[in-house]
């Protein structure tokens, strides 16, 4: 049927759109970046940004897991989930936002020994499962906008947040998954 656009009811959004998403090849720069450089601060922005942009985790979800967020069997090359969930320390945006992620099939795995390496020596030196595994949330700070000025650095976009990791995850996702069909 023949139907004027000015008949159609749509709302309009006058918002910017703010989805920016960062390429795997910027990311292996800033990795490679912060693997030459020594401290607990740039060991931290690793785990970090792999969180975010390997697991699509939100900034708040990343910085408060707990060493009982993670499993993993004692075989190095076995499966490793991570379970999303509300905690003392962080809240979760809905029901929904609860959920467990295998880690071994979404990581690369250099990047997933880095984790179970921090996770293992953690729970060694911890008798609580509930222990944070990021412990100075000043630190994590720091290193989140280490990761915020990194990413600005290589690609040159200022508007760049750590939010834009998560955006980056899902696109690079769908985008694999498209390739696959």
């Amino acid at each position: 049927p023949d139907l004027a656009v000015s008949e159609l009811d749509i709302a309009a959004s006058h918002g910017q759109v703010d989805a920016n998403i960062i390429s795997p090849h910027h990311i292996d720069m800033i990795i490679q970046y912060l693997m030459k450089q020594d401290g607990e601060i740039f060991r931290d922005a690793i785990l970090l940004l792999c969180l975010c942009y390997f697991s699509g985790l939100r900034r708040s979800e990343a910085g408060y897991l707990q060493l009982s967020d993670f499993t993993f069997s004692t075989d190095l090359s076995g499966p490793v989930d991570m379970y999303i969930r509300q905690n003392v320390k962080r809240g979760i945006k809905s029901k929904a936002a609860r959920r467990i992620l295998p880690l071994d099939v979404l990581w690369p795995a250099d990047h997933l020994s880095l984790l179970r390496n921090k996770i293992m020596y953690s729970r060694q030196l911890s008798v609580t499962p509930t222990r944070s595994l990021f412990e100075d949330n000043r630190k994590v700070e720091k290193a989140f906008l280490l990761i915020t000025d990194l990413m600005h650095y290589v690609t040159g976009d200022q508007t760049l947040r750590i939010h834009h990791l998560r955006h980056s995850f899902a696109n690079w996702q769908w985008r694999s998954e498209e390739r696959r069909v």
